[in-house]
Protein backbone atom coordinates (compact mmCIF):
# COMPACT_ATOMS: atom_id res chain seq x y z
CA UNK A 1 0.00 0.00 0.00
CA UNK A 2 2.70 2.04 0.54
CA UNK A 3 4.92 1.86 -2.89
CA UNK A 4 4.28 0.95 -5.95
CA UNK A 5 5.78 -0.39 -9.30
CA UNK A 6 4.55 0.68 -12.88
CA UNK A 7 6.64 -1.59 -15.82
CA UNK A 8 5.69 -0.35 -19.34
CA UNK A 9 7.12 -2.57 -22.43
CA UNK A 10 7.73 -0.28 -25.63
CA UNK A 11 7.98 -1.64 -29.21
CA UNK A 12 8.84 1.16 -31.70
CA UNK A 13 12.32 0.94 -33.73
CA UNK A 14 13.84 -0.71 -30.47
CA UNK A 15 12.03 -3.00 -27.52
CA UNK A 16 12.39 -2.10 -23.96
CA UNK A 17 11.33 -1.17 -20.81
CA UNK A 18 10.39 1.58 -17.95
CA UNK A 19 10.24 0.77 -14.96
CA UNK A 20 8.93 3.64 -12.22
CA UNK A 21 8.82 3.06 -8.84
CA UNK A 22 7.06 5.39 -6.46
CA UNK A 23 6.47 5.64 -2.89
CA UNK A 24 2.54 6.99 -1.28
CA UNK A 25 3.47 10.41 1.07
CA UNK A 26 -0.09 11.05 2.37
CA UNK A 27 -2.21 11.15 -0.61
CA UNK A 28 0.68 11.69 -3.44
CA UNK A 29 2.29 9.36 -5.18
CA UNK A 30 6.29 10.21 -5.55
CA UNK A 31 8.44 8.91 -8.15
CA UNK A 32 11.30 7.39 -6.39
CA UNK A 33 13.17 5.56 -9.23
CA UNK A 34 13.12 5.42 -12.79
CA UNK A 35 14.74 2.71 -15.03
CA UNK A 36 15.11 1.74 -19.00
CA UNK A 37 16.29 -0.86 -20.61
CA UNK A 38 16.15 -2.90 -23.81
CA UNK A 39 13.86 -5.63 -24.18
CA UNK A 40 13.53 -8.95 -26.21
CA UNK A 41 10.40 -9.47 -28.18
CA UNK A 42 10.24 -12.83 -27.49
CA UNK A 43 8.87 -13.76 -24.42
CA UNK A 44 6.62 -11.35 -21.94
CA UNK A 45 7.68 -9.38 -19.09
CA UNK A 46 6.19 -11.43 -16.63
CA UNK A 47 6.95 -9.43 -13.13
CA UNK A 48 7.18 -11.06 -9.93
CA UNK A 49 7.45 -9.58 -6.58
CA UNK A 50 9.35 -11.99 -3.91
CA UNK A 51 12.14 -11.94 -1.44
CA UNK A 52 15.73 -12.40 -2.66
CA UNK A 53 17.53 -10.91 0.29
CA UNK A 54 15.40 -12.48 3.54
CA UNK A 55 14.75 -8.94 4.77
CA UNK A 56 11.13 -9.75 4.22
CA UNK A 57 10.21 -7.11 1.77
CA UNK A 58 9.23 -7.91 -1.69
CA UNK A 59 12.03 -7.14 -4.13
CA UNK A 60 11.46 -7.36 -7.97
CA UNK A 61 11.91 -9.28 -11.20
CA UNK A 62 10.66 -8.96 -14.91
CA UNK A 63 11.94 -11.17 -17.69
CA UNK A 64 14.36 -9.21 -19.45
CA UNK A 65 15.24 -12.40 -22.28
CA UNK A 66 15.33 -15.79 -22.76
CA UNK A 67 18.19 -18.24 -23.89
CA UNK A 68 19.11 -21.75 -24.65
CA UNK A 69 16.10 -22.20 -26.51
CA UNK A 70 13.54 -21.16 -24.25
CA UNK A 71 15.41 -23.16 -21.14
CA UNK A 72 17.23 -20.20 -19.71
CA UNK A 73 14.69 -17.33 -18.10
CA UNK A 74 16.64 -14.12 -18.42
CA UNK A 75 15.30 -11.72 -15.45
CA UNK A 76 16.73 -8.37 -14.36
CA UNK A 77 16.57 -8.14 -10.71
CA UNK A 78 15.53 -5.32 -8.21
CA UNK A 79 16.11 -5.24 -4.16
CA UNK A 80 13.77 -3.06 -2.61
CA UNK A 81 16.24 -0.56 -0.29
CA UNK A 82 13.43 0.15 3.23
CA UNK A 83 16.41 2.84 4.23
CA UNK A 84 16.36 5.03 1.13
CA UNK A 85 12.62 3.60 -0.01
CA UNK A 86 13.77 3.05 -3.63
CA UNK A 87 15.10 0.42 -6.03
CA UNK A 88 18.91 -0.61 -6.29
CA UNK A 89 19.12 -2.30 -9.80
CA UNK A 90 21.10 -5.49 -9.56
CA UNK A 91 23.53 -5.02 -12.76
CA UNK A 92 24.74 -8.23 -13.38
CA UNK A 93 21.59 -10.32 -12.33
CA UNK A 94 20.78 -10.96 -16.46
CA UNK A 95 23.70 -12.80 -16.17
CA UNK A 96 22.25 -15.45 -14.12
CA UNK A 97 19.55 -17.15 -15.73
CA UNK A 98 16.72 -19.14 -13.76
CA UNK A 99 17.19 -16.83 -10.64
CA UNK A 100 15.74 -17.95 -6.87
CA UNK A 101 16.04 -17.08 -3.41
CA UNK A 102 17.57 -20.08 -1.64
CA UNK A 103 16.39 -20.35 1.55
CA UNK A 104 18.80 -23.09 2.60
CA UNK A 105 21.92 -21.30 2.26
CA UNK A 106 20.46 -17.71 2.35
CA UNK A 107 21.87 -16.67 -1.05
CA UNK A 108 20.36 -16.34 -5.03
CA UNK A 109 21.08 -19.32 -7.05
CA UNK A 110 20.90 -19.53 -10.43
CA UNK A 111 20.51 -22.67 -12.66
CA UNK A 112 22.09 -22.95 -16.33
CA UNK A 113 21.23 -25.20 -19.08
CA UNK A 114 23.66 -25.20 -21.66
CA UNK A 115 25.57 -28.54 -22.60
CA UNK A 116 24.56 -30.01 -19.65
CA UNK A 117 23.83 -27.63 -16.15
CA UNK A 118 25.36 -25.59 -13.77
CA UNK A 119 23.80 -24.27 -10.33
CA UNK A 120 25.38 -21.14 -9.67
CA UNK A 121 25.38 -19.52 -5.60
CA UNK A 122 25.72 -15.96 -5.20
CA UNK A 123 25.64 -13.53 -3.09
CA UNK A 124 24.36 -10.30 -3.35
CA UNK A 125 26.90 -7.12 -2.73
CA UNK A 126 25.34 -3.76 -2.79
CA UNK A 127 24.31 -3.80 -6.64
CA UNK A 128 25.85 -6.82 -7.90
CA UNK A 129 25.81 -10.73 -7.71
CA UNK A 130 28.91 -12.22 -6.77
CA UNK A 131 29.78 -16.26 -7.52
CA UNK A 132 30.30 -17.79 -4.08
CA UNK A 133 30.11 -21.67 -5.53
CA UNK A 134 29.17 -23.63 -9.03
CA UNK A 135 28.12 -27.15 -8.97
CA UNK A 136 28.87 -27.97 -13.01
CA UNK A 137 27.16 -30.83 -14.11
CA UNK A 138 28.53 -32.19 -17.73
CA UNK A 139 30.38 -35.25 -18.14
CA UNK A 140 31.40 -34.83 -14.56
CA UNK A 141 30.21 -33.00 -11.57
CA UNK A 142 32.54 -30.50 -10.72
CA UNK A 143 32.17 -28.23 -7.87
CA UNK A 144 34.18 -25.12 -7.11
CA UNK A 145 34.19 -22.18 -4.42
CA UNK A 146 35.41 -18.65 -5.45
CA UNK A 147 36.94 -16.23 -3.01
CA UNK A 148 35.92 -12.40 -2.34
CA UNK A 149 37.90 -11.65 -5.34
CA UNK A 150 36.54 -14.26 -7.70
CA UNK A 151 39.51 -16.65 -7.75
CA UNK A 152 38.17 -20.01 -8.16
CA UNK A 153 39.01 -23.67 -5.83
CA UNK A 154 38.10 -26.81 -6.93
CA UNK A 155 36.72 -28.94 -4.20
CA UNK A 156 35.13 -31.66 -6.02
CA UNK A 157 35.60 -33.55 -9.24
CA UNK A 158 33.33 -36.97 -9.96
CA UNK A 159 31.55 -39.06 -12.27
CA UNK A 160 28.12 -38.43 -13.33
CA UNK A 161 25.11 -40.95 -13.74
CA UNK A 162 24.06 -38.75 -17.04
CA UNK A 163 20.17 -39.30 -15.33
CA UNK A 164 21.52 -36.57 -12.97
CA UNK A 165 22.65 -34.17 -15.30
CA UNK A 166 19.73 -31.40 -14.95
CA UNK A 167 19.57 -31.17 -11.15
CA UNK A 168 19.51 -28.03 -9.25
CA UNK A 169 21.07 -28.09 -6.45
CA UNK A 170 20.29 -26.37 -2.89
CA UNK A 171 24.32 -26.58 -1.56
CA UNK A 172 27.24 -27.13 -2.73
CA UNK A 173 29.69 -29.13 -0.55
CA UNK A 174 28.21 -31.50 -0.62
CA UNK A 175 26.03 -31.14 -3.54
CA UNK A 176 22.49 -32.08 -2.23
CA UNK A 177 19.38 -31.23 -4.25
Amino acid sequence: GFNKIELNHYVESESYVVIRFYSKKGEKWVLRNKFQFEKDLVASCDPVLEDYNHDHKNDFTYVSGIAARGANEVRRLFIYNPEKDELISIKNSENFPNLMYNKKLNCVDSQMFHGGTTTVFLKLEKDSLRTIATVNNDNEQVVTIYNKKGKPKEISRKALNPEDIYFRYSTFSPPDF
